[in-house]
């Protein structure tokens, strides 16, 4: 993992769809999406910004209403500025370095077994 870095574009709505279209087939009570991302949403076709702030807060509500729970984990300083506008409070973690990912998730996993 510290080898990753940002590359490219990120369309988190569509990706946050996708998943909801393949977890909400599932019948367990429980369900989870662990976003892992630089926390951006953006792309070539002005995929960004406000727009696709709006775009991961709609996808987000979709998920919501099949009883999906989401939470978004990013390695990046600049997801402070996206994150929380998206995710709201307690749904997000960024962290300051890869090495941070085990415990973050370990915590994760923790929070979701007393859910």
């Amino acid at each position: 993992m510290a080898a990753v870095e940002p590359k490219g574009y990120t369309r988190i709505g569509p990706a946050l769809r996708h998943s909801k279209s393949l977890i909400s087939k599932r019948s367990m009570q429980n369900k989870w999406v662990i976003l892992l991302s630089d926390g951006k949403p953006n792309d070539y076709d002005k995929y960004e910004g406000r727009y696709g702030v709006a775009d991961v807060k709609q996808a987000l509500r979709e998920m919501h209403e099949f009883h999906i729970n989401t939470y978004a984990v990013a390695i990046e300083s600049t997801a402070r500025y996206y994150l929380p506008q998206m995710f709201g409070q307690n749904h997000y973690n960024i962290l300051s370095h890869p090495e941070m990912l085990l415990q973050s998730l370990t915590t994760l996993y923790q929070r979701i077994q007393n859910h």
